[in-house]
């Protein structure tokens, strides 16, 4: 399988700054607080999945909540 780790670092590095401040410490605690949630919620959604995908019959689906609020500080993308 091939990973752009490049565009996934950018991704990562986009998603998890705090651009009106960025270095500002306490909101980059804060943000990597955000990011290592963030990775343990959803590894064990993706791996929840997976094992049900290859030990059932059943359809598997993941559902990603994507609503962007129109008053969010952050940008669409």
């Amino acid at each position: 399988m091939y990973l752009d780790e490049e565009g996934i670092s950018n991704v990562v590095r986009y998603k998890y700054s705090h651009w009106p401040q960025p270095d500002n410490r306490t909101m980059l605690r804060q943000r990597l607080i955000d990011l290592h949630s963030d990775e343990h919620t959803t590894s064990c959604v993706a791996d929840a999945a997976r094992f049900h995908a290859q030990r059932t019959f059943n359809a598997t689906y993941i559902y990603l909540f994507a609503y962007h609020s129109l008053t969010s500080v952050y940008a669409y993308w």
